[in-house]
């Protein structure tokens, strides 16, 4: 059995000085610190209501397609979560090892890329309940049986409700997303 959760919202940029000050500004956040060798690439945004944290990456990529932003799931299993979402209809596209950390880049049923980590925030890991393993995995569907978006706007959806009720918690608001949107073990 393992564990995993939503860590970052992750939006491209071209200056990251820029990116922080614009994304800080725009969402009431505080740069939190990273490891020296990932800030020419990387910046953290720390939310004030929120555990998930805007995650500020740097491209020169000109942008050719709409996609710029992607979702990050941190794990304390890599290959059993790449596996169970491999089981829900993602397709492995990228790995990565870089500065000392692995990840994978998938892609959901519509094509839309997101990450699968090492623990950024194992604190927050830990208190996720973890997914069974011997269950048997949800039957994948063909894809005209998905709704009609894809990873981004289900994020937008889920940023929305996360920022949209101060005055119940995180996990609240997640559990309470998750219950009105998916059947799943979510």
């Amino acid at each position: 059995m393992h564990r995993s959760r939503l860590c970052h919202f992750v939006i491209d940029v071209s200056d990251l000085d820029q990116g922080v000050s614009f994304w800080s500004a725009a969402l009431n956040a505080t740069e939190e610190p990273l490891p020296e060798n990932s800030r020419p690439v990387y910046r953290r945004l720390r939310l004030p209501d929120s555990e998930i944290r805007i995650l500020l990456q740097k491209t020169n990529d000109e942008k050719t397609t709409k996609e710029r932003m992607h979702l990050d799931l941190e794990t304390d299993d890599l290959e059993a979560e790449v596996d169970r979402l491999e089981a829900l209809g993602a397709k492995r596209w990228d790995h990565q090892q870089e500065r000392g950390f692995e990840f994978w880049v998938l892609r959901d049923p519509w094509s839309n890329e997101f990450c699968v980590l090492q623990p950024e925030f194992p604190e927050l890991l830990a208190r996720q309940k973890p997914w069974n393993s011997s269950a048997h995995p949800p039957q994948q569907l063909p894809p005209a049986h998905y709704p009609q978006q894809g990873l981004l706007q289900l994020s937008l959806q889920l940023q929305g409700r996360a920022f949209g009720t101060p005055s119940a918690g995180p996990v609240a608001r997640t559990r309470a997303g998750a219950a009105n949107s998916s059947s799943g073990d979510a």
